[in-house]
């Protein structure tokens, strides 16, 4: 799964295709909405990273998934602070 996650980040960064990409993208969420955010590897936090730069096709979509990293970044933490 890292090397799948590493992989599919890279190719998001080189394709030329934005409708490829933007397929990527969906399939990267699809792929940790059914159970692959449950790992939280550094990998797969990266390839959903950089698949959402890459591949978002719009402010609304990048958004949402700043909020969910945000929120798996948080998790372990005081919500006081």
């Amino acid at each position: 799964m890292k090397q799948a996650a590493h992989i599919n980040g890279l190719l998001s960064m080189i394709t030329t295709s934005v409708e490829k990409v933007h397929e990527a993208y969906e399939d990267v969420l699809t792929a940790l909405s059914q159970g692959g955010l449950k790992s939280k590897t550094l990998e797969i936090l990266g390839c959903l990273a950089v698949v959402t730069f890459f591949g978002a096709s719009n402010s609304d979509e990048t958004e949402s998934i700043m909020k969910l990293l945000w929120n798996i970044i948080n998790l372990g933490t005081d919500s006081s602070v």
